[in-house]
């Protein structure tokens, strides 16, 4: 596989740098679902390629960049299994020593059946280990989408169906780092489909799952954390039910990319998602559970209209949250009006401890055909100097034709980044042989260019309308075992 030669780097306000990386294949997918860290801030992404290049048979992939310069460091694929069958690598984590790990699925193109797998990789990129869990019965799935690792400790946790289950639920499978399997386990809810939304460490070793599904109804969903010990038969520490206590009362989460879960240094949760407003419309949420006094420290409610038109939908979600080394508060949210331009874009918004807005800036990049736009697949992570790293999927215009497009942007934290940028072709670039994945990138003289054809990409100041916690915010109730 050939090395990039363009770095895409340039200084910013105050000395912090910040880089855009960008990889594609023209006129097929290459399409991200996670972003992670290893212990020397190099980023991770997991996602998913055009395995043969007819957009109907798809890979897993995994890639990592140097976390100082944007540099492709490598890019390994993921075809297990069938080989004529569908692969996605959905989750991706590090472990102190650099080793990768990987979760997804890989079955057949007419999904008759899933298998669920984990991989490691160590730091170079050489394949250690492949477990997958399931069998080929038809109608069997198991779909794992996120994934945690501490220590010699990984957790994957996702949402499975099998003969004899008519619903799905979320579930957890546990491995040491020998790849020997520790738990395989299910909470069982009630008997409607409930998914594997999430799953950390805490600073205590105990893995927190997420789950997300009906409550009382079909139509009431709730949000559901789970403390555990890691053994080969985990023993619960407590248990968080949030709700959503609005005419809908139906508080969901996204499934298969983001962060919706995340700890501060004093192992308070930060989670994120959507609470349905109406029949139309969604507003984002994200709050602080304090685990001292085991309830919702605040939530915010955000109506997200960026640019002030009338529109029929109204839906914004909220897909990662994380924090910082001071407990600052980071929520990346995704907005779609359906205005005449169907204008998408995320909002990153940071808060301090208490809930207190410090900033908002909108990114966005011109939306059309021949411009592009995003997509609903992101994630976000802080790195250990508190930079802002930012995985985005975009949809764009490239040479002759359209192509899904993998995009990591480093921000800096104060939100100094603002302003519009002409984007420009790529005047660089290196073909990955072995998949023929074309690996682009753009030099930084100065400012930030996207690598899209034409339009333009932008960072601006936003004021979002926030509403804590009132009748439509999240309540919550907490067993303590």
């Amino acid at each position: 596989m050939a090395n990039w030669k363009k770095t895409m780097m340039a200084s910013a306000g105050g000395g912090a740098d910040y880089f855009i990386n960008t990889v594609y294949r023209e006129g097929q997918r290459v399409r991200p679902f996670n972003v992670a860290l290893d212990g020397s801030d190099n980023i991770l992404v997991s996602g998913q390629y055009d395995y043969d290049g007819s957009g109907t048979v798809t890979g897993g992939m995994v890639y990592k960049l140097n976390g100082e310069t944007g540099d492709l460091d490598w890019m390994k694929y993921q075809n297990y299994g069938n080989q004529s069958g569908g692969n996605v690598a959905y989750g991706c984590a590090a472990d102190s020593s650099g080793n990768v790990y990987v979760t997804g699925y890989h079955g057949q193109t007419t999904y008759t059946y899933l298998k669920g797998c984990v991989s490691k990789y160590n730091s170079s990129g050489a394949l250690q280990w492949v477990r997958d869990y399931g069998d080929e019965s038809s109608n069997n799935f198991y779909i794992p989408t996120y994934i945690a690792v501490n220590g010699s400790n990984i957790v994957a946790n996702g949402y499975r169906r099998y003969s004899g289950l008519g619903f799905y639920e979320g579930f957890n499978i546990g491995y040491n780092s020998s790849g020997t399997k520790q738990f395989d386990q299910a909470p069982r809810l009630n008997d409607w489909d409930w998914y594997g939304t999430g799953c950390v460490f805490n600073s205590s070793g105990h893995w927190l799952e997420m789950h997300n599904g009906p409550n009382s109804s079909i139509n009431d969903w709730d949000v559901e954390i789970r403390a555990n010990t890691f053994a080969s038969s985990p023993s619960q520490q407590d248990v968080v039910r949030l709700s959503a206590t609005g005419t809908q009362q139906r508080f969901q989460q996204h499934l298969g990319t983001g962060r919706q879960l995340a700890v501060d240094s004093n192992d308070d949760m930060i989670f994120g998602g959507e609470i349905f407003v109406n029949t139309n419309d969604r507003a984002a949420v994200i709050g602080r559970y304090d685990v001292s006094s085991n309830s919702v420290a605040w939530s915010k409610k955000l109506a997200v209209t960026p640019d002030g038109g009338t529109y029929t939908y109204k839906r914004s979600r909220t897909f990662a949250v994380a924090a910082d080394s001071s407990n600052n508060i980071y929520a990346l949210i995704y907005v779609y009006n359906n205005d005449p331009s169907s204008r998408i874009s995320y909002v990153l918004l940071k808060y301090n401890t208490s809930g207190t807005l410090q900033w908002a800036r909108e990114l966005w990049h011109d939306n059309s055909t021949t411009y592009g736009y995003f997509q609903d697949q992101a994630s976000m992570v802080i790195d250990s100097q508190d930079r802002i790293v930012i995985m985005l999927e975009s949809y764009a215009f490239v040479g002759s034709s359209n192509a899904y497009i993998s995009t990591v942007f480093r921000l800096p934290n104060d939100g100094s980044l603002t302003g519009s940028y002409d984007c420009v072709r790529p005047f660089d670039y290196n073909t990955v042989s072995s998949s023929n994945i074309d690996v682009k990138s753009v030099n930084f003289i100065a400012g930030i260019y996207s690598i899209l054809s034409y339009g333009a990409i932008g960072f601006s100041p936003y004021s979002p309308s926030e509403t804590s916690p009132d009748a439509s915010g999240v309540s919550s109730t907490t067993t303590v075992i």
